[in-house]
């Protein structure tokens, strides 16, 4: 699931969460005036939006959740890549010549910067689905 996709339903989740909260806000509030046989039939529906309410809950749980997991797969993919250009700089610095290695420092450290960026990102996004999971 692309993560445009995700984030779409992720809004659908919140606006259905959203709706089943106002919907139970009404129904709360014309219990409370409503005569006992009424209070009844509303309590049926009070239970059902409640149900509602729930799934919608879930869904956005799930939903947020496979957005986490796209995006550290996402980070993992960027530290690969940063990985893989800093074993090429180095490869390349093996073989170059004396003048050409003065320009190295500064792309070694731009690869390192990037590196630790995407390792950051990554604990970040292992330790709030670890929070969210607990």
């Amino acid at each position: 699931m692309t993560q445009t996709l995700l984030l779409t339903k992720i809004e659908a989740a919140k606006t259905a969460l959203g709706d089943a909260e106002g919907e139970l806000r009404k129904l709360v509030g014309e219990a409370a005036v409503a005569s006992r046989p009424e209070k009844v039939e509303v309590s049926e529906v009070i239970r059902a939006a409640f149900v509602r309410l729930r799934v919608a809950t879930a869904q956005l749980v799930d939903l947020d959740r496979l957005l986490a997991l796209s995006e550290l797969e996402e980070a993992r993919a960027a530290i690969g890549d940063a990985e893989k250009d800093l074993a090429r700089v180095f490869d390349e610095m093996a073989v170059a010549s004396r003048a050409e290695k003065t320009w190295v420092p500064e792309v070694v450290e731009e690869a390192l910067a990037n590196l630790n960026a995407a390792k950051r990102r990554l604990i970040d996004l292992e330790t709030s689905i670890q929070t969210d999971e607990d």
